[in-house]
């Protein structure tokens, strides 16, 4: 079964509800060994940061992360804030995007195109149909958090990846 080789954790944080939580939430998991938020970008007062976690020496884990705040994507807004990564590599498909397998991604998980692709079909173009015009890009799998940009220090974040 799959579910058996592979494996993924949430931390959630009832908490932190509002964006200034959301924004020292972030600084304190960058202080964090094997730890690292990067600044993917920033449109219209909104930074897109990527949390990124080392899971073994080879290994990248790409943080999603939840909040109940109005600068995430729909598809990331939830009640608590919340992140969620895979803990440990596997690789049973091949991507077809430009990240290497260094990088492991909640996608891998249970790859629901390989597993269902009609259902994969449907998913994509709801979640299209979903996501505001203007945070398409928040909604992308290498953002954890979109944020004001004015909570953060202008040189936070600033690693390539």
């Amino acid at each position: 079964m799959v579910a058996q080789e592979r494996s993924a954790t949430q931390f959630t944080f009832p908490l932190v509800r509002t964006a200034q939580q959301v924004a020292r939430l972030v600084e304190q998991f960058d202080r964090l060994d094997g730890w690292r938020a990067i600044r993917l970008g920033e449109d219209d007062g909104i930074v897109r940061i990527g949390l990124r976690c080392r899971i073994d020496d080879e290994h990248v884990a790409w943080v999603l992360g939840f909040a109940p705040i109005e600068t995430m994507a729909i598809t990331r807004r939830a009640p608590f804030t919340a992140v969620i990564m895979r803990t440990q590599a596997s690789y049973d498909s091949d991507r077809n995007d430009e990240t290497p397998n260094i990088d492991v991604h909640l996608a891998d998980l249970c790859p629901a195109h390989e597993i269902d692709p009609p259902m994969w079909v449907r998913t994509i173009a709801r979640r299209a149909a979903m996501v505001e015009a203007d945070k398409v890009l928040c909604a992308k799998a290498k953002v954890t958090f979109a944020l004001p940009s004015d909570l953060l220090p202008d040189d936070f974040g600033l690693m390539t990846e």
